[in-house]
């Protein structure tokens, strides 16, 4: 599927899915790279891969293969039922799905739960990030971390970024800002895979 371009078809999957989930990675890359970094510090390659990708990997793996399979089976079910829940609007589908389960208001107060860490989450490790690549030698001396006046104002401003594309073109807005910056990111990518291997090489010659 990735390679499909749909050349000869009148479709935009490949742009609103396949294409912006390449580009959304890329743009995330020097954030997540340098906050994973910084909170790895000490770990082994070994530990860094257990930890970053195949314990992740297996959580989103099961995530997808038991929610996945629930909604398939809703789908069989009854008709339509969480399909016309997401044309009409998607940012409420999860809950529509949840209530059809004993226990629904818990889960969906834990799915609550789940996206404000995740979005608490991201802020933080964006706007730690960011003051680490621009706050020069202005670190907290005890742990050599940014100043938190630095990490508060890039949280601020990171957030009123995104409020602006939501509220100036929605989510179309916001995607392709993602797509524009991810091409250039890919770039730094290539250079830095190609440097890490570099890297791990003379540090096995030396061993």
């Amino acid at each position: 599927m990735s390679t499909n371009v749909n050349t000869y078809n009148d479709s935009d999957w490949q742009n609103a899915w396949t294409l912006f989930y390449y580009c959304w990675w890329f743009a995330w890359s020097p954030f997540v790279g340098l906050f994973i970094a910084r909170i790895s510090y000490g770990r082994t390659i070994k530990e860094f891969i257990l930890g970053v990708v195949f314990l992740p990997s297996l959580i989103v793996f099961i995530w997808l293969s038991v929610f996945g399979n629930a909604a398939i089976y809703q789908e069989f079910m009854a008709a339509g039922s969480l399909a016309n829940a997401i044309n009409e609007n998607i940012s409420v589908s999860l809950f529509i799905f949840l209530e059809k389960y004993p226990g629904s208001t818990l889960l969906m107060g834990l799915s609550l739960i789940n996206i404000l860490t995740f979005f608490v989450t991201s802020s933080d490790s964006g706007a730690l990030v960011t003051s680490m690549m621009t706050s020069s030698n202005q670190t907290d001396s005890k742990h050599n971390d940014p100043a938190i006046i630095n990490r508060v104002v890039w949280a601020l401003t990171l957030g009123i970024i995104a409020i602006i594309l939501l509220m100036g073109g929605g989510l179309s807005a916001l995607q392709t800002s993602v797509i524009v910056t991810g091409l250039p990111f890919a770039l730094i990518v290539c250079v830095a895979a190609r440097n890490l291997y570099q890297k791990l090489k003379i540090e096995s010659n030396r061993i």
